[in-house]
């Protein structure tokens, strides 16, 4: 081993004293293990990846003095001398020989190994900007092409599926329509790329000129540009953000007034309903009036009846008895007459209280109603909005 060649080792406890271990120190012993044998992983990856290359350039290295060595005999051959030259030095290999790779190696091949990394870094940093660039326009066709298909649908149930039943000639017109609509499409975005064009073509001449004059960009102008397209992605994502919540507010509004809308037709429609029962309820209570008037007018008849019939019995003072029957039967119907119409007019005196508090609530229902979806009237306006 050559001077300067260190070999650092590191002693590990015998099974004697990791019988004295707790569990706790173990748990930390195989933790510390683990990360020795990680390490060691990654240090004989990094050596074999090293080995390696050295044992292919030593084979190339090999190959090359074989190959100048068999030149040199023939042309020593070829020189009559019939000698037979002594055989060059021939490389030694790595693997005949032990070798101990000191601090300094050590740190070369880890300076290389570094390289190596820093170069796969770049590349796949540049694969990810590419790749992002790629998902983003992907992205950006994506919705572009979405916001084309929403228009489309959108034009689609406009011009053909407005109605409840769609007609066949609306959707053959729509068809008919459609390749002249994408010719137009077509053309605009020809005249976009063309504009585009036009603008790179000017870009690239502007460029073009400042190089021939000196004013060629530099790194601290990219920069500059840099930080100013940063700085106008975070006010177009703020911009964003607030679109998006405005539109959600908008949706929220919509939805809100959409319920108060059907709460409104559900009101109104139970307000028809209302007004058609109290108009019923109206007519039968002056039908009721009008019986109640009929059986008062009878009432009285009989009244007048009962009272004849009194004073009939009462000169009479030996009244035959069939006289008796008759009479008795005829107030056993009375009485049975007058108790039907007493209960008729319980019933329809029931019916209009049940009515009169049916009005009562709508008319607070109404009034609830007119104060919670019209407009307050002008202070001035008292008589007005009295009536």
């Amino acid at each position: 081993m050559a001077t300067g060649n260190i070999l650092y080792t590191k002693e590990y406890p015998s099974l004697d004293e990791l019988e004295g271990y707790t569990l706790l120190d173990l748990q930390a012993f195989q933790r510390s293990l683990d990360d020795d044998v990680g390490l060691l992983d990654e240090e004989t990856r990094i050596f074999g990846t090293y080995l390696k290359a050295q044992k292919e350039k030593d084979t190339s290295l090999s190959k090359q003095d074989e190959e100048d060595q068999d030149a040199d005999q023939q042309q020593q051959g070829g020189a009559g001398g019939g000698k037979r030259r002594a055989r060059g030095y021939r490389r030694r290999s790595t693997d005949q020989k032990e070798v101990y790779l000191g601090m300094e190696d050590k740190q070369t091949v880890l300076l290389a190994e570094q390289e190596v990394l820093r170069g796969e870094r770049d590349k796949n940093s540049r694969f990810a900007d590419d790749a992002r660039d790629l998902l983003s326009a992907t992205i950006e066709e994506a919705q572009n092409r979405i916001k084309e298909v929403k228009l489309e649908m959108a034009y689609f149930k406009r011009e053909v599926v407005n109605d409840k039943f769609p007609s066949a000639d609306k959707l053959l017109k729509y068809f008919q329509d459609r390749p002249a609509n994408k010719e137009q499409y077509v053309k605009k975005l020809q005249d976009k790329c063309s504009q585009l064009i036009q603008q790179i073509n000017k870009s690239q001449q502007q460029l073009r000129q400042r190089e021939d004059v000196g004013e060629a960009f530099h790194a601290i102008d990219f920069d500059q540009l840099k930080i100013e397209n940063h700085q106008f992605n975070e006010r177009i994502e703020q911009k964003n953000l607030e679109l998006v919540e405005l539109k959600g507010t908008t949706t929220r509004t919509v939805q809100a007034l959409n319920s108060l809308t059907d709460r409104l037709n559900g009101l109104m429609l139970e307000q028809t309903q209302l007004r058609r029962e109290l108009k019923s309820r109206k007519e039968y209570v002056e039908k009721l009036k009008t019986d109640i008037d009929a059986v008062k007018t009878e009432a009285d008849g009989c009244q007048k009846k009962n009272t004849a019939l009194k004073v009939q019995h009462e000169s009479v003072k030996v009244p035959k008895v069939e006289d008796y029957i008759a009479q008795k039967a005829e107030m056993f119907e009375l009485n049975k007459a007058a108790l039907n119409w007493r209960r008729k007019v319980e019933i329809a005196a029931g019916h209009v209280s049940v009515m009169k508090q049916q009005m009562v609530s709508m008319s607070k229902r109404q009034g609830t109603l007119v104060g919670g979806y019209n407009p307050q009237p002008p202070a001035g306006n008292t008589r007005g909005s009295t009536r």
